[in-house]
């Protein structure tokens, strides 16, 4: 056999993931475009790795809850998240929403409400040379318990624009 690369031309379109007791989808080397979906009280909704650069557009993720990255999990990967709703997501330790360690997201349109940590980032964490591009997001009501109500970023860069950050 051979290893065959998931690009863009993949697609999951209106699905919903829900209750999965690991992580809901897991692309590693692979970049499907994800559109129209819910994942709703998943122990991880998205896991991104090895450089993967998945697009993520109108999907909502509500009471996801993990260590690390509540929603979203990233590592070394670079996914465009697009017009999505983070909303009730939980995490022990980093990122209730969105955790990426390494890559370039990029985040546009999205909200990112009510989300918590019980230590850093309540809504976004951002660490190890990251580099983020965040425009026209919404942050509000998000709470950690240490640092970065809204966002944390730690030996990373960011360039955030148009945004609004309220009661975080």
């Amino acid at each position: 056999g051979h290893l065959q690369l998931i690009d863009r031309l993949a697609v999951l379109d209106g699905l919903t993931f829900s209750g999965a007791s690991a992580e809901a989808i897991r692309n590693s080397a692979a970049s499907p475009t994800i559109r129209n979906c819910t994942f709703d009280s998943n122990h991880n909704a998205v896991l991104n790795l090895a450089n993967s650069s998945p697009l993520l557009d109108t999907c909502v993720f509500r009471n996801q809850t993990n260590d690390f990255g509540g929603a979203v999990y990233c590592l070394n990967a670079s996914p465009v998240l697009t017009n999505c709703v983070f909303a009730n997501n939980h995490c022990v330790d980093r990122g209730a929403a969105l955790f990426f360690s390494g890559g370039s997201p990029v985040v546009v349109g999205c909200q990112f409400l009510t989300n918590s940590s019980e230590a850093l980032g309540g809504a976004l964490d951002l660490e190890n040379q990251g580099l983020l591009s965040l425009d026209r997001c919404t942050f509000l009501g998000n709470t950690s318990a240490d640092d970065g109500g809204a966002v944390f970023l730690a030996n990373s860069s960011a360039s955030l624009s148009s945004s609004l950050f309220a009661r975080n």
